[in-house]
């Protein structure tokens, strides 16, 4: 065998191997495959010489179908909220994890988001609840202990 696989012989990349989609005389862009994505995206294909647009669709009107219009859900979303990242210690973020499936912990956070006013998705204790919690404790302690000093 002569060193090419499968026993073809061909011609090298660019050596031409023959036109593949172009064989029928249609440039790039005009193919079936190329006019089923263009009326898919909404978009128009350059029509191959000598043909009419819209020649290859039954007439009649072409029914559009628009995606719902889906509501903003989430406080990435949510223009209230700001994106904290912080460094926290990898074994102190593995042990608040390893806490936060607990169903008894997850139970007394849920209470305590709905005390202090933090938006939660409902029965999860999600890590950045937790994050907004202890800082809303801490602004409050904050508080407490500036006006005990002065």
């Amino acid at each position: 065998m002569g060193g090419v696989q499968g026993g073809w012989p061909r011609a090298g990349r660019n050596g031409g191997g023959g036109r593949m989609s172009e064989a029928d005389g249609r440039g790039r862009g005009e193919g079936t495959m190329a006019g089923a994505l263009a009326r898919r995206s909404g978009s128009r294909a350059a029509p191959a010489s000598g043909t009419v647009p819209g020649a290859d669709r039954a007439s009649g009107p072409v029914p559009t179908h628009r995606r719902r219009a889906r509501t903003r859900v989430g406080k990435s979303k949510d223009p209230d909220y700001k994106l904290g990242s912080a460094y926290v210690l990898e074994s102190i973020h593995d042990r608040v994890m390893a806490e936060l499936v607990r169903p008894e912990v997850r139970a007394l956070l849920i209470r305590q988001f709905g005390r202090f006013g933090v938006r939660h998705m409902p029965k999860k204790a999600a890590y950045s609840d937790l994050v907004e919690l202890l800082l809303q404790r801490w602004l409050e302690d904050l508080e407490e202990e500036l006006e005990a000093e002065g």
